[in-house]
């Protein structure tokens, strides 16, 4: 008997570990299918958001074209095409009955390629103006369809409604937009470990200072491609052309430097931008890290950032406006007030009409998707246009007094 029961708890031992194990598995497989419903909820939370921002943003892409074009007054026969650019593409000319060419150039870095000298040589060697344009950080097509129709807009504005032989005489426009470093045609394998949002005084500033100094890179292939015009290093001789840039957040700030670094820079346009790196008032999730100690960063700032060198624009004093939603929360507009105000008192106190800071009310960062945001851009832009077209024509005559005095 106690050999029979002996072995009834041996199996009922054995029945209660093979219920302990399948309850085991049941729940491990229960864990698991937890996990992977909580994982899956979770990252759809996380994308969902930036999937619908891509979505409205590719509803609103048409729309945008579309007033682009109705800004610049053109119709589908003028080239530009269905989504402003032709992102294969490096270059685009557009043609239109009053204008013989226009030339935009989408380069992936910023030094003499080789198509870049193939495509101006079948410009006119004539050019009347420099604009440089610089889109925000994940913005660019939307960007390049604003900057495609105001480089439009300008040849109309230079050219009006002459003939082809006056506007040859008087030269094109010259538009050249490219990316941020490791953003768009310009990353590399390292740019898969740069990150410009967690820590703003690190790659974020770099990429401010390089862009600034890619100015300089295409001023000097605008020179040696053009060697009539006056935009050698070491000034020289030749035709005086401005040199318009239009910059769009991080590409503002850029610009906004390259005009203290390079005195080729005669204009500048800077959207939701602002001179202060260290954007005071805007919101600390946003710009992560400006509160932070960090000793590169700190001394990028001290040797480079406008804000604190408002003196170097003394020189050749360009004319510089700011356009900022009222309520934008990542580059407010108080800083480029503050800054503007300073060297209006300052550097630019017998040339003060030079600086200006335009508010749009109830715009946020993202200006453009602002209607009113759109009509200041193009109103602002023309009147930076016709500043430029004067400056030329004063330094033309006080070049051409210079040179009877001379003789």
């Amino acid at each position: 008997m106690s050999h029979t029961g002996g072995s009834g708890d041996v199996v009922d031992a054995v029945q209660l570990a093979g219920r302990l194990w399948h309850a085991f598995l049941r729940a491990s497989v229960f864990s698991c299918g937890l996990g992977l419903m909580i994982y899956v909820v979770v990252h759809t939370f996380m994308y969902v958001p930036k999937l619908i921002r891509t979505l409205v943003e590719a509803s609103q892409l048409p729309r945008l074209i579309r007033s682009a074009k109705r800004k610049a007054n053109l119709d589908d026969s003028d080239g530009l095409g269905p989504d402003g650019r032709d992102a294969k593409e490096r270059t685009q000319t557009l043609k239109n009955d009053d204008v013989q060419e226009l030339l935009t150039a989408r380069v992936s870095i910023c030094k003499p390629k080789d198509s870049w000298t193939r495509r101006a040589d079948a410009q006119s060697k004539d050019i009347r103006a420099v604009m440089c344009v610089l889109p925000a950080l994940g913005a660019k097509e939307r960007i390049f369809t604003h900057a495609t129709a105001l480089a439009i807009q300008s040849v109309r504005y230079l050219h009006g409604t002459t003939k082809r032989n006056t506007v040859q005489e008087q030269g094109d426009l010259l538009v050249v937009g490219w990316d941020h470093p490791h953003v768009g045609s310009r990353r590399t394998d390292v740019s898969e470990h740069v990150d410009f949002h967690s820590n703003r005084k690190d790659a974020f500033w770099n990429a401010i200072l390089q862009s600034a100094k890619d100015v300089s890179h295409v001023l000097d292939w605008v020179a040696a491609t053009y060697p009539e015009t006056a935009l050698k290093r070491d000034g020289g001789e030749g035709k005086r052309v401005p040199v318009i840039c239009i910059g769009f957040s991080v590409g503002g700030d850029a610009f906004v430097t390259a005009a203290t670094l390079d005195e080729r820079v005669t204009h500048v346009l800077a959207v939701s931008a602002t001179p202060n790196w260290l954007r005071p008032g805007g919101k600390p999730s946003v710009n992560k890290g400006l509160d932070v100690p960090f000793t590169e960063g700190d001394r990028l700032y001290a040797s480079t950032c406008p804000y604190v060198h408002g003196e170097r624009l003394r020189p050749h004093q360009p004319h510089i406006y700011f356009l900022s939603g009222a309520d934008d929360d990542h580059t407010p507009v108080q800083c480029a007030e503050t800054w503007i105000a300073q060297l209006q008192s300052g550097v630019y106190e017998e040339c003060s009409s030079r600086l200006r800071v335009i508010r749009v009310p109830g715009a946020n960062h993202m200006l453009l998707r602002h209607p009113t945001g759109v009509e200041e851009l193009y109103t602002q832009f023309s009147a930076l246009l016709s500043d430029a077209l004067m400056w030329c024509s004063s330094s033309s005559s006080l070049s051409a007094s210079a040179n009877k005095k001379t003789d």
